[in-house]
């Protein structure tokens, strides 16, 4: 288990630099998940720790050692890639050995990390087996054990789970997690997936354009989003925005799209702060009566999914749809005229510019 130290680290592809230094301390034994949108940085990040990619600028160390100028084989960390990687002429065995043998470990010191990466992972039985005889999940099970068995400092996962479907996908996650509860090593992982994300980090590292906007425990970045695009980017379905404005009593009430108005007393903005963004997910809302809703509109679409349902409501007023969590058995049907009735402790407020305006007090009153 090891620290990583990431110091204004830079990284530019001819005049375009699309990691804009990143500062980043990984505690020993921390599973760490970077996410944000395709082409913020992420996974050239993840290839800068590893060596793949040299940086422009900037420190990394690894245990308290610079690896900045090292090469890949000299850095002690193993990376797990999407595309598994595995040599198709070799076996499953023969794969997670292959590295080993060639540094000159003895073959029973070989065997006894083969026969315990094997037992970890649960892949006994398919030792002998080609990769072209295994399933995804198999595979990548080969692909985790050909990293285990070096001993790493450092576990990297470059969007391992991205080419299995949905039900694989859900397995993998349980199996990584149990593999990080077993083997308490320190562990950086590169993901589109926010439920990956979600499940699996016990920090979350958000990029964007290149530049770290939020690190933070899965929970503290979901119900503490330091800006609009963190709130956005982070849950599924995503947080629903809607322009407001201030009341024109000075009071802090802010006016819906509607005209009605929403008390928020707690809120932190000072008098110059006029034009707001009201934030807030699917399930801190509920489909009321017209009469008694912070929002009204009309049903556009309802996806069932089983025990609930997702209510697409268009809003006077809105760009976007806004979505909100319905029972599954929800009577309503297109066209429906409905209010969106908010929950106090489910509201953000965001100015203009992204940035969160900070909550006064754990609780908000929302009222008509």
């Amino acid at each position: 288990m090891s620290v990583v130290e990431l110091r204004d680290v830079r990284k530019a592809f001819g005049p375009v630099e699309v990691v804009k230094g990143v500062d980043l301390e990984i505690a020993s034994g921390e599973f760490v998940v970077f996410v944000g949108p395709s082409g913020c940085g992420k996974s050239t990040l993840l290839r800068i720790v590893s060596g793949l990619e040299e940086i422009t600028a900037g420190r990394i160390t690894i245990d308290g050692r610079d690896v900045t100028d090292l090469p890949p084989g000299d850095r002690q960390v193993a990376m797990v890639f999407q595309s598994y990687a595995l040599y198709p002429h070799m076996t499953a065995h023969e794969n997670m050995a292959f590295a080993l043998r060639m540094g000159g470990m003895p073959r029973g010191e070989v065997e006894r990390r083969v026969a315990e990466a094997a037992r970890i992972l649960q892949i006994e039985t398919l030792l002998e087996r080609k990769p072209k005889q295994l399933s995804g999940g198999q595979r990548q099970r080969v692909a985790i054990g050909r990293a285990i068995v070096r001993k790493p400092k450092v576990f990297l996962f470059d969007e391992p789970l991205s080419n299995l479907d949905a039900a694989l996908r859900a397995q993998m996650r349980v199996e990584i997690a149990r593999l990080h509860a077993e083997i308490g090593a320190t562990m950086i992982y590169v993901t589109h997936d926010q439920v990956e994300a979600m499940t699996l980090a016990d920090r979350i590292v958000v990029l964007n354009h290149g530049r770290v906007e939020q690190i933070g425990s899965p929970l503290e970045l979901y119900e503490t989003p330091a800006n609009r695009f963190v709130a956005g980017f982070l849950g599924q379905p995503k947080m629903n925005f809607v322009e407001v404005g201030r009341a024109l009593d000075g009071s802090h009430a802010v006016s819906t799209p509607g005209g009605r108005e929403i008390d928020l007393p707690q809120a932190q903005f000072d008098g110059s702060v006029d034009t707001l963004v009201l934030g807030f997910r699917p399930d801190s809302a509920s489909i009321v009566e017209p009469a008694h809703g912070h929002l009204v509109g009309r049903v556009a679409v309802i996806e069932h999914l089983g025990s609930e349902s997702l209510v697409y409501v268009a809003i006077d007023g809105a760009k976007d749809l806004l979505v909100v969590v319905a029972p599954g058995k929800s009577p309503l049907a297109r066209g429906d005229e409905v209010g969106v009735r908010l929950s106090a402790s489910g509201c953000h407020l965001f100015e203009a510019s992204g940035k969160t305006i900070p909550k006064g007090s754990p609780e908000w009153r929302s009222v008509t």
